[in-house]
């Protein structure tokens, strides 16, 4: 008896030591940045979550800033990094936001760690060595330099390799909206015009409203 309890317990060493694990922050965002400067785009399939609703649909990236969810309703969110657009397919509506003018953010820029750590400050909280898609895992949370962040907190959860995985934001007005990833490809082609979108003469256009997703029916 005593012999099956130390094997056991033996057994059990990686899973009690994985909550004593200690790493730092620093480490943490030199492995994000590690892992992103070798991925130049990449797929993912999206659930992403406001205002308790949740949606879903396929991510397309290309680095440094650039994206296009595409929701499974038909709706779309995208951006060339200079311009981001949400097209409410249903009612021919586009949303347009000027990020350089508003310098209005989304979580999608987590990716480019660098550009986020001027305006947060990145620090690890209590618990954060985690279990995620029962995987080991780490989470980082952010706070804002500036009360004019787009931003109050932002937090990630982040596989050991430095692959992000989940992305938590509450804006200023606090609303909150959760971006959980499964990766299906990377650093495969893709064109510029997937960043793009052109609205024809019927559309009605929207500029600089605040607004975090499109509606869905």
């Amino acid at each position: 008896m005593k012999r099956l309890m130390i094997i056991l317990f033996l057994l059990m060493i990686p899973f009690l030591g994985f909550g004593q694990e200690k790493v730092s922050v620093n480490t943490l965002l030199q492995k994000i940045q590690n892992y992103t400067s070798t991925v130049r785009t990449f797929t993912a399939n999206f659930v992403y979550v406001v205002n308790k609703k949740t949606y879903q649909g396929v991510l397309y990236y290309k680095a440094p800033n650039k994206f296009a969810m595409e929701y499974s309703s038909g709706n779309r969110m995208l951006s060339d990094g200079k311009v981001l657009w949400i097209v409410i397919k249903d009612q021919n509506i586009a949303i347009r936001e000027n990020l350089e003018k508003t310098k209005t953010a989304t979580p999608i820029t987590g990716w480019n760690i660098q550009r986020l750590q001027k305006e947060y400050i990145p620090f690890l909280p209590k618990d954060y060595a985690v279990m995620f898609r029962g995987k080991q895992a780490y989470r980082i949370e952010f706070k804002p330099k500036s009360t004019l962040s787009a931003f109050r907190y932002i937090e990630f959860v982040v596989s050991p390799e430095g692959q992000i995985q989940r992305m938590v934001a509450r804006n200023q007005l606090g609303r909150e909206v959760q971006l959980e990833l499964s990766y299906t490809g990377f650093n495969m082609s893709l064109g510029e015009d997937r960043f793009l979108y052109e609205p024809d003469e019927n559309t009605y256009i929207f500029d600089d409203i605040l607004i975090s997703t499109p509606s869905e029916s």
